[in-house]
């Protein structure tokens, strides 16, 4: 099944700009074909494409089905890499695992890096439909590591130790949580970022025995809450 990206308008749902000419452009769909498309908010639909402009498409929902979403919110804040091949590696593996929103962090060690909006969105999006999810994740703006600590969170974590006995795997985080995870630049952090982080309630965990690369360490992250719960 090929899924659609697109905004519901009443019984319609509307596809748009990249969207609506890979629909009819590339995959040579046509008016009265069916289509199945999300909407980013957790549901997908069965449609039949009624209308095609210029700019976009419309398409009558047919069907639709409310899809299952997580247990929790996850938040991932994380120091962008300067080589932009990994960072990109890590949004597509997280949002494949299943992560709610991202936000690019700046920290004393990070390394110099340019964020591409549009192009993070874009793997974004595709990832969210070759996984076949309903829910598209958020991409915030850059934001600094205190202005990151003052979100409204229920859990907040920061990889950093080995010790056998802080494994985020073990932590118990309740059904509906808000779970922020932060991961620090190559470089790591710093010890006033550490003591800053202590001092806002974030909990230091360990993802484990190895050293971690950042966008490795961001992957590894989505995945243990992700087994938290499927272990329940």
């Amino acid at each position: 099944m090929r899924l659609f990206y697109g905004r519901k308008e009443g019984d319609k749902i509307k596809l748009e700009a990249s969207e609506k000419s890979h629909c009819i452009q590339v995959l040579r769909n046509r008016v009265g074909d069916a289509i199945h498309v999300i909407d980013g908010q957790g549901s997908r639909y069965r449609a039949k494409i009624e209308n095609i402009e210029k700019d976009y498409l419309e398409a009558s929902i047919e069907e639709t089905q409310l899809m299952k979403t997580l247990p929790y919110h996850l938040t991932i804040a994380i120091a962008p890499t300067k080589n932009a091949s990994k960072i990109e590696w890590f949004l597509e593996k997280a949002v494949e695992i299943g992560v709610h929103q991202i936000i690019p962090i700046s920290s004393a060690r990070s390394e110099k890096f340019r964020i591409k909006e549009e192009r993070w969105n874009k793997i974004i999006l595709s990832a969210t439909k070759q996984s076949m999810q309903a829910t598209l994740p958020e991409l915030l703006v850059l934001k600094t590591f205190d202005e990151v600590l003052k979100g409204k969170y229920d859990h907040k974590f920061i990889p950093y130790t080995r010790e056998e006995g802080s494994l985020l795997i073990r932590k118990n985080i309740e059904e509906g949580s808000r779970i922020l995870i932060c991961i620090g630049p190559e470089g790591g952090w710093t010890e006033d970022e550490i003591e800053f982080a202590l001092n806002h309630q974030v909990l230091p965990v360990s993802l484990g025995n190895s050293r971690l690369r950042t966008e490795t360490a961001g992957v590894v992250a989505c995945q243990v809450i992700k087994d938290i719960f499927s272990l329940k």
